[in-house]
């Protein structure tokens, strides 16, 4: 559901012209991953080149090549929900116990 949700969110979002001012150059998306869990290396996982792929494919597009990848990068905003556990209990050095 929560996949179902973003993607639905996104959606209105764009469709009802909600952020027109706030996001005349921004590019608002969803990265949606088979293996999300923080330790994945697979080529569909969350350690995979996904995402720095994608940020480098629009840093390299006409009208982003000013701001740059690292620039891109500082400017964005990234929300991880991943609903299965709150911590990976294979990987607790990456986890914020509190």
């Amino acid at each position: 559901m929560n996949r179902f949700s973003t993607i639905e969110a996104l959606c209105e979002t764009t469709e009802s012209g909600k952020l027109d001012n706030l996001t005349e150059n921004n590019i608002n998306c969803v990265i949606l991953y088979d293996n999300e869990e923080v330790g994945s290396v697979s080529h569909q996982g969350a350690q995979s080149n996904l995402l720095p792929s994608f940020v480098e494919q629009i840093a390299a597009m006409d009208d982003y090549k000013k701001i740059g990848y690292h620039q891109l990068l500082s400017n964005s905003f990234l929300i991880s929900a991943d609903a299965g556990h709150a911590v990976c209990p294979i990987l607790l050095s990456l986890s914020v116990l509190e």
